[in-house]
């Protein structure tokens, strides 16, 4: 792990600021006769003012070592109170310790008795600093005419003026640096101000000040009557914003903190994979996302996570990426998290393509999807042009039709593009240890706290998540009552879509299939699948974990229903479920849709309808008829039919719609006639027009072709 520590010497000055530095330096050292100055070193956090500050300290010694450099830090002040006195008894003690000698020792002498004269002394914005005391005083002189009060001793001029001459005396310049005020509460803040320009500017002593301008002068904005950057304005005599770090540097300082990476770890790339991390980093916006050197160290300190669990399973640039957006563009990997199926262009259920949009659509929008252009909808320009490179990287397909590797060439190469290995990224890197393997041990092998802990992993959000992980534990744990758990992740899926319009389906159904490929016992597989089958709490869960089970049997792929297959006792033995048992699973489903059908509302009670009505008409061996009878009904109002188009969400494509259609031209006419189209009327309508005309002129040649023989 890097260790985020400034640099102290020039050799290590990777980014070119040691001549800054020695101008800073130049302007710091005063004369005898100059008055205190103030300057200020300006840059955001983590963008290396304190490794700048070392080098100008070591600019300074270079130029003038009898001068005093001082180190002023308000963040180990105790209190409020005390920063004032706190300032004094540093400015004093590093005197006398730097010089060492008699004029030092007096000098250091004088400024204490000036702090001890200003230790009680509240600074209040608006009144004189010895206005407390003073009113003290008089108090005090008016409880007994006897009592005497020695008015010099109220003399804060005075007190001042002989630390001045103590300073003279010594005769050597002295810099005070303050560093990091910008992490101090306001009232703190104000006061430092208040201490470096009404009452420690000594002749021959400056101040350096660094911080991040935007939090001082939001802190000096008080009481609505100071304008926060005129007030600094008239304190600083010169600012100066920390030399930026250019592209070609950060590139730099990534790359070498990258190798040294891949050496710790014990990472060797291939020449393939070397390519594809030039790629990654030559051609996208990862570098330019990255706007500091704690930014990169922060990165490298993920990927050290990240990439030593997914290695030889991920591709690195794709790590390197994708945690790019993990650090910089948190929304959006998160989306990637919950809705991979979106950016693989897939289903996440194997065999199961998705087309978000049809050919004339996705050809006017130029390669960008909807759901791509509403994620980014929310960004900045630089931002989004930085998302949107990186995600043509890792998704190129999202963006374009023509891209240069094939499905093959990106699955051989571990690309998250291909499934397999995205699925494995989301599981892996810091995130997965936000989940408690012992928790999830314990959910896996007792009966107890089952549905206690799924609704709280639920209630905090993270419950996808915790599934996602914790399916990497049915293989290694002896499961206690699959059944069980089972059925209160059925009650949670229903929970979700009810109460919080959530869509567990993915999550759930991911970890029940990883749950029952673990299940030693084949009659509580059997029985496990039967009971889904059946159940009439949630048919999308059902059907999502059936489709994913007969995709592997290859009964189903692609949509497309095929349960004459012929397997060798082999292929039996390693399938989850036999396929004759899945063929009576199915059965036993397309029985309870059809209940269902008649009891309740398929579209606003189940969280994924259009892939029902699909698996209605594939599964009941590719015949639609009664899928297209229930849609004909249930559109036949107004309100019906728009439930029916806003089933497709985010948009998705409407790809195959018009199998689940009974009448085309009715159809369109309906969506048509709306005074107020639905979202995604006028796309569905459009959509069935070409089908039709596209049905019309295969007919005409086939046609034309029986006409010519």
């Amino acid at each position: 792990m890097i260790t985020e520590i400034p640099i102290r010497k020039k050799e290590d000055d990777v980014f070119d600021r040691s001549n800054f530095a020695c101008q800073v330096a130049e302007h710091l050292i005063l004369s005898e006769t100059s008055p205190s100055l103030v300057l200020a070193l300006e840059g955001k956090w983590g963008e290396g003012k304190t490794s700048t500050i070392n080098l100008i300290k070591n600019e300074i010694k270079g130029i003038n070592e009898n001068a005093a450099i001082i180190d002023f830090n308000p963040w180990l002040i105790g209190s409020l109170e005390s920063v004032i006195e706190g300032f004094f008894v540093q400015l004093a003690s590093s005197i006398n310790q730097t010089f060492n000698t008699d004029i030092a020792s007096r000098t250091a002498g004088k400024l204490l008795s000036f702090a001890q004269f200003l230790s009680p002394i509240k600074l209040i914005p608006g009144v004189e600093p010895w206005g407390t005391l003073v009113e003290k005083t008089i108090t005090e002189v008016s409880k007994s005419t006897k009592a005497a009060v020695d008015m010099s001793k109220l003399d804060l001029l005075g007190r001042k003026k002989a630390a001045q001459k103590a300073i003279t005396e010594l005769g050597k310049p002295i810099i005070v640096i303050i560093d990091d005020i910008d992490r101090l509460p306001p009232e703190e803040v104000r006061i430092i101000i208040q201490v470096v320009k009404a009452i420690g500017d000594f002749d021959r002593v400056s101040y350096l000040l660094a911080y991040e301008p935007g939090p001082i002068i939001k802190s000096l904005e008080y009481n609505n009557i100071y304008n926060g950057r005129r007030f600094l304005e008239k304190i600083i005599q010169a600012s100066y914003p920390l030399p930026r770090i250019g592209y070609w540097h950060l590139k730099s300082f990534l790359n070498s903190h990258i190798k040294l990476l891949l050496n710790d770890i014990k990472i060797k790339l291939s020449p393939t994979d070397k390519s594809i991390l030039n790629e990654a980093l030559d051609t996208t916006a990862i570098v330019r996302s990255l706007t500091s050197p704690r930014d990169v160290i922060r990165l490298v300190n993920r990927l050290r996570f990240t990439a030593n669990s997914t290695r030889e399973e991920v591709n690195f640039a794709d790590t390197l990426a994708f945690e790019t957006l993990e650090l910089k563009y948190p929304a959006i990997s998160e989306t990637i998290r919950r809705q991979p199926e979106l950016f693989l262009n897939t289903s996440i259920v194997e065999g199961d393509y998705i087309s978000y949009e049809d050919d004339a659509t996705k050809s006017e929008q130029k390669g960008e999807l909807p759901f791509i252009k509403e994620l980014l909808s929310e960004q900045n320009s630089v931002d989004t042009k930085n998302i949107r490179s990186i995600l043509e990287f890792l998704f190129p397909s999202l963006f374009s039709e023509w891209h240069f590797s094939s499905l093959e060439e990106e699955t051989f190469n571990n690309r998250i593009s291909a499934k397999e290995s995205l699925l494995k990224l989301l599981h892996s890197g810091p995130t997965k240890y936000i989940y408690s393997s012992s928790e999830i041990k314990h959910f896996l092998t007792s009966e107890n706290d089952r549905r206690e802990i799924l609704i709280d992993a639920f209630e905090a959000g993270t419950l996808p998540g915790w599934l996602q992980y914790a399916s990497g534990f049915t293989a290694k744990s002896k499961i206690v009552n699959p059944l069980l758990i089972t059925s209160e992740l059925l009650d949670i899926s229903v929970i979700a879509h009810n109460e919080n319009n959530l869509n567990l389906t993915d999550d759930i159904g991911f970890f029940i299939v990883s749950l029952l490929k673990n299940i030693e016992d084949y009659e509580i597989r059997k029985t496990l699948i039967n009971e889904l089958s059946v159940n009439d709490k949630s048919l999308s869960l059902s059907e999502h974990i059936l489709v994913r089970l007969m995709s592997k049997c290859k009964i189903w792929d692609s949509g497309i229903y095929t349960p004459s297959q012929e397997y060798s006792d082999h292929e039996v033995k390693d399938f989850p479920i036999k396929p004759t048992d899945l063929i009576t699973a199915k059965e036993q489903w397309l029985a309870t849709l059809r209940k269902e059908a008649i009891k309740r509302d398929i579209i606003s009670s189940e969280p994924e309808p259009i892939s029902i009505f699909f698996r209605w008409g594939q599964l009941n061996e590719n015949n639609y008829t009664e899928v297209q009878k229930y849609i004909e009904n249930i559109t036949a109002s107004e309100k019906g039919l728009k439930a029916f188009i806003n089933c497709f969400y985010e948009g998705h494509g409407c790809n195959g719609i018009e199998s689940l259609i009974r009448n085309l031209d009715t159809m369109i006419e309906k969506i048509d006639s709306f005074d107020e189209q639905p979202l995604f009327g006028q796309k569905i309508s459009k959509y069935l027009k070409a089908v039709i005309e596209r049905d019309k002129k295969a007919l005409e040649s086939t046609e034309s072709d029986t006409t010519d023989s």
